[in-house]
């Protein structure tokens, strides 16, 4: 089995176009379902509040959040990914959670 390490390594290497070692996004707290400490409305905000000033695209937004996901939540975000869902229609998605504590909407 894989360490979390490990595991974020190669998250990392998918996405070499983004300096992920830059300190901004290392306020963008890790969301996962079993240690989540935000609400998806608060982790938007603080996702775009390190995004939005760095310009970047929409795929970059959800590139960042592909390497802060674990868990099922990132398994959501690649099959929408995958689907070529929309930002817009990924956080939609994202933020019912905070509603209705489901798995998959």
């Amino acid at each position: 089995m894989m360490d979390r390490a490990n595991e974020k390594n190669e998250k990392d290497e998918q996405h070499s176009g983004l300096n992920l070692e830059d300190p901004d996004f290392k306020k963008i707290p890790e969301m996962h379902p079993e240690t989540k400490k935000h609400t998806f409305k608060d982790w938007f905000e603080i996702l775009y509040s390190v995004c939005d000033p760095k310009d970047l695209t929409d795929d970059q937004c959800v590139d960042v959040m592909e390497v802060l996901m674990g868990g099922s939540y990132l398994t959501e975000l690649k099959q929408m990914k995958d689907e070529e869902f929309s930002l817009n229609k990924i956080e939609k998605h994202f933020l019912k959670k905070n509603k209705t504590g489901c798995i998959f909407v």
